[in-house]
């Protein structure tokens, strides 16, 4: 289940797929913008990871459907090194990041005003 979750976000947030051809119809583009993740979020993709890596090789227990499980480690890394600076406030937008493909969310959906945020949602009053 783990490596899932690793799958799910560099699908998403990088636009690699790691599965084989025909297991995940949805294709996902990068997004346009940066997508700031929380620190929550950081910690945990970093903790699956010394977690799989720590575990002997055989009880990995890497799915088949997986094609490259190197090829995704790396792109965690990849993934980790881009979101390691990401601000704390902007990674609050009301949206999912991993969400169920077969669900449309609405992009209008109201976004939590924070203090010292302005509304547009892109820089930080000082």
């Amino acid at each position: 289940m783990l490596w899932y979750v690793l799958v799910r976000y560099v699908h998403v947030l990088l636009g690699q797929p790691h599965l084989r051809e025909g297991v995940d119809n949805v294709h996902y583009e990068p997004p346009e913008g940066h997508i700031h993740l929380t620190a929550l979020e950081l910690h945990g993709i970093k903790a699956i990871v010394t977690y799989l890596h720590s575990l002997p090789t055989n009880k990995k227990n890497i799915p088949e459907l997986i094609v490259d499980p190197v090829a995704l480690i790396k792109d965690v890394r990849t993934l980790v090194e881009q979101h390691r600076h990401d601000i704390p406030e902007f990674s609050v937008t009301g949206l999912p990041i991993l969400c169920n493909p077969s669900i449309k969310y609405s992009s209008d959906r109201r976004l939590p005003v924070m203090k010292g945020m302005s509304l547009g949602h892109t820089k930080l009053k000082n």
